[in-house]
């Protein structure tokens, strides 16, 4: 395997980005994130090309193409497909309906959020915990993508299980989602981002760590 330029790790399988927009799965195939084969070895995502961002969302797969657009496979029992009529999965990669000039994906537990080119973030999937960042937290699904609003402009997201992240413009970090991985910092039972206080400037995310460039 060459030209990898990206990855998306899941708990189960992985994904792997190449330079020239195919992207390559492995691992257990149990809701056809590795598309409509059988067995666990390296293979080629088929249906779906020019891809320049890939992620894992637990039983789906979403992928960000060249012209901002978004696809994705899988199960589509939280509507991660985009499908309004929950359940079902498909191996070929559909079209998430509703996100256009889109720059970045991530994927968390069952819930996927996307970056649009104006700074805007959008979450759709399995919305538990208030990881939709739509101020509920019971356990429901949104299969059309919904702004998360009370942000700034966004430069970055990230996610971990039901948490999603975002860095804004002047490097201060939000979240919003279950109360553990935010710690302290969550309102109970809002669901809705609130900012994260740190010493200084935040780099990147992951999982449950911040990469701060020194302090303020």
């Amino acid at each position: 395997m060459g030209g990898v330029v990206g990855m998306g790790p899941g708990l189960l399988n992985a994904f792997a980005l190449r330079g020239n927009g195919t992207v390559l799965g492995w691992g257990i195939n149990v809701t056809d994130v590795l598309g409509d084969r059988d067995g666990t070895v390296l293979g080629r995502i088929d249906g779906v090309s020019g891809v320049v961002d890939v992620a894992s969302a637990g039983g789906a797969v979403v992928a960000l193409k060249a012209d901002g657009r978004v696809c994705a496979w899988g199960n589509n029992a939280h509507g991660l497909l985009g499908v309004e009529q929950l359940g079902g999965q498909t191996g070929r990669p559909v079209l998430v309906p509703g996100l256009d000039d889109i720059v970045q994906v991530v994927g968390g537990s069952d819930v996927a959020y996307a970056l649009d080119r104006k700074g805007a973030v959008w979450a759709w999937g399995r919305g538990a915990s208030g990881s939709l960042g739509d101020g509920d937290g019971e356990d429901h699904a949104v299969a059309r993508p919904v702004r998360v609003t009370g942000l700034p402009p966004i430069r970055r997201v990230s996610a971990f299980q039901l948490t999603g992240y975002a860095i804004d413009t002047d490097g201060d970090m939000w979240g919003w989602g279950s109360g553990l991985a935010l710690g302290p910092h969550a309102p109970d039972g809002t669901g809705k981002p609130v900012r994260v206080p740190l010493p200084g400037p935040v780099l990147e995310v992951s999982g449950r760590h911040a990469l701060v460039a020194g302090t303020r």
